[in-house]
């Protein structure tokens, strides 16, 4: 019989939100300050699966299983996002916000993802902030976050938040070779990284 801890609550919450979870995303977010962290986010997940609380299905997009609480399918762009969440997650001392599918009403724009995440340097909080676009089968359009920008829409959403004026998040812009081709006029910088989040720590997180 499995314990329902705050941990596994907060396990079962996820699968809830996101339709699924991996032996990995378990690990590196539940587990992220354990030296085993992706065996034992599989152990936690297999249990829950022998308890009937969760169904396991085979990822048409890696080698890993997915567990779910339903035979929904996931789609690449999900899959691939909340990997890139869990790695970044694994990294930084604090995820301060995550969001599939941000929403930018007076634009009528929408980011395929929207983090926020905060390292201590030298005893100071630094945030660091992103926009995220997965490019799987066009590029995201050169006008796209130059028209998102001029409407001040993401510079008013930090102010209310974080009292910072005029802020604009970089984007990151994930494609097969990881190279950005968002056309930017110098307001904001665009990182690209590939399918596999080569070079993370280099071109986001630090």
């Amino acid at each position: 019989m499995i314990r329902y801890t705050k941990k596994v609550r907060s396990i079962l919450n996820f699968i809830d939100e996101y339709g699924f979870i991996t032996a990995k995303i378990c690990g590196y977010i539940f587990y992220k300050d354990t030296k085993t962290s992706i065996e034992q986010g599989r152990h936690k997940l297999t249990a829950l699966y022998k308890n009937g609380d969760l169904i396991i299905s085979k990822n048409q997009y890696g080698k890993e299983y997915l567990y779910k609480r339903e035979s929904k399918s996931i789609s690449s762009h999900k899959f691939l996002l909340l990997n890139l969440y869990a790695e970044i997650f694994n990294i930084v001392d604090n995820v301060e916000y995550f969001q599939m599918e941000e929403n930018w009403q007076l634009s009528k724009k929408k980011s395929d993802a929207h983090i926020i995440f905060s390292n201590n340097i030298d005893g100071e909080t630094v945030l660091k902030s992103y926009l995220i676009e997965y490019d799987k089968h066009h590029n995201t359009e050169f006008d796209k976050y130059n028209t998102i920008y001029a409407t001040g829409e993401v510079q008013k959403w930090y102010s209310n938040r974080y009292d910072e004026e005029g802020l604009f998040p970089n984007i990151i812009q994930i494609n097969h070779n990881g190279i950005a081709k968002i056309d930017n006029n110098n307001k904001f910088s665009v990182v690209g990284l590939d399918y596999d989040f080569n070079e993370l720590i280099q071109r986001v997180i630090l």
